[in-house]
């Protein structure tokens, strides 16, 4: 927001514009000081947007391919998206692509945020390049509606890159929100002529009454303030965001680290403003928002990820997993990281490599790198092995914040006895924020409510600390009846 000071000397200036600057300068000057007193008066009138839970992911030379593969299956299981991009400003030139945000929206209203980083992706020969590039062939499918504010040929700048081609991103149903708003309003808002002093209070709110031209289209800012009653900032429109957001990308400082979070944050509230308008407008039916225990999966995706080195993984058909010896997951402390059960003889469905390059793809423009058949085994076995893992978590409870002392075999003793029925269980450190968590697999859905009450308040570090008590407790009696017996023989 700006000062007092600083907003009445805008309006000064957008009202006083000297009369020797002319022509398109002079709008130019007049629509800079506009935006200013608009984006003023919207931050001083609304609380700022507020999204949904939603999750960022970094789409760039460093992601890998378990995350990429888990993208994947995501995509593949939702049916709703939005879409955006943003540009970097080049002098006297006209605007650079730089960044590409797609919003996952799944069916308890939680959201992935993907951030595809254009100028920071690996090469085109790269296994993880080529995913990248069957991510954007689950996306462009002609099931999936993809919301954006504007049209998808914004998209058509980007084809230089090689992530998909100028026809394929007409194979999904893309849907202008932009269209659809101004529709809406127009439908919602009539203009409400003055009849009579009675009704002198009542503020019509219809476009013209509003300045918006009837062939205007409207800012995603004025439909998320006007219909939802919130100030989305713009202020970030003009940002560099070829610099890569990702922070793992190079070693930032902590002003760096808070730059690229302002960043993503605005980049990421373009999608997720859609996302709300689109619920607000009843244009998808309303959902229960997702429950506090299963809302985020720790960014490093570990209980979807076996292994630190992505080709030791190996699947077999209808095995059960075993920990690889090289897995990452807090192994170190608990040797028996990971036992995973199931007794759904549901056969698993392989990964389908997409090709293409078939007659619906014909205009792409780049040749696929080749695969070898071992690299397209190692890929389709990981698929296999978070497809698995996703079934067996379908209905699950997360701990977070559990203490790293209780192993798997020590939750499973816990679990037991308190007779919850489980098909899985997986505990991960996070290497983002070092937390550990502890996912449990639930078979009987109907359950789940119950499990979730009567495991609360298990495995904090009282509960731990409780439990090592009991058993100090318990041994110290067995030692004093040992050696009360030997005093009377």
């Amino acid at each position: 927001m700006l000062s007092e000071e600083e907003y009445q000397d805008a309006i000064w200036k957008f009202n006083n514009t000297p009369s020797t600057i002319t022509g398109k300068p002079r709008q130019h000057l007049r629509a800079i000081f506009r935006e200013k007193i608009h984006e003023h008066e919207l931050a001083s009138r609304y609380p700022p947007f507020e999204p949904l839970n939603y999750k960022p992911f970094y789409i760039n030379c460093k992601t890998t391919e378990q995350t990429l593969i888990h993208l994947i299956e995501t995509i593949n299981d939702s049916d709703l998206f939005t879409l955006d991009a943003e540009s970097i400003c080049i002098p006297k030139k006209p605007n650079e692509p730089a960044l590409i945000q797609l919003q996952i929206i799944q069916k308890n209203l939680f959201s992935y945020v993907i951030f595809v980083e254009v100028r920071h992706l690996p090469n085109m020969h790269e296994r993880t390049f080529i995913l990248i590039q069957e991510l954007f062939v689950a996306l462009f499918n002609s099931n999936k509606n993809i919301y954006i504010w504007g049209s998808i040929d914004e998209l058509k700048k980007f084809l230089n890159f090689n992530l998909f081609s100028s026809s394929q991103i007409y194979l999904s149903n893309n849907i202008n929100l932009q269209d659809e708003f101004k529709i809406f309003w127009k439908q919602h808002h009539p203009h409400k002529p003055k009849v009579s002093s009675t009704n002198d209070n009542i503020l019509c709110i219809c476009e013209t009454c509003l300045g918006i031209q009837p062939n205007n289209p409207w800012s995603l800012k004025n439909a998320v303030a006007y219909q939802l009653n919130q100030w989305l900032d713009k202020r970030r429109s003009r940002s560099p965001f070829d610099i890569g957001l990702d922070p793992t990308l190079v070693h930032l400082n902590s002003k760096e680290l808070a730059y690229r979070q302002t960043m993503t944050t605005y980049a990421a509230n373009d999608c997720l403003s859609m996302h709300h308008l689109i619920i607000n407008m009843k244009l998808i039916e309303q959902q229960e928002p997702a429950n506090e225990l299963s809302t985020e999966p720790d960014y490093d995706i570990s209980m979807y990820s076996d292994s630190s080195d992505p080709n030791d993984l190996i699947v077999l058909p209808n095995e059960n997993f075993k920990i690889n010896q090289s897995s990452n997951l807090n192994q170190q402390n608990n040797p028996d990281v990971e036992e995973i059960s199931s007794n759904d003889d549901e056969p698993e469905q392989p990964y389908q490599h997409i090709n293409i390059n078939n007659s619906s793809h014909n205009e792409f423009q780049y040749e696929r790198a080749n695969i070898s058949n071992e690299q397209k085994r190692k890929i389709h076995n990981r698929t296999c092995t978070l497809k698995q893992r996703k079934k067996l978590y379908k209905h699950e409870i997360i701990r977070r914040g559990i203490d790293r002392r209780f192993t798997i075999t020590l939750v499973k003793k816990i679990l037991r006895e308190r007779s919850i029925n489980f098909g899985a269980l997986n505990i991960s450190t996070s290497s983002l924020t070092n937390r550990t968590s502890l996912y449990i697999g639930i078979k009987n859905p109907t359950l789940l409510s119950k499990y979730e009450r009567e495991t609360r308040n298990l495995f904090s570090t009282d509960h731990y600390n409780e439990i090592h008590s009991q058993q100090r407790r318990s041994n110290s009696n067995i030692h004093y009846s040992h050696h009360h017996h030997q005093q009377h023989k």
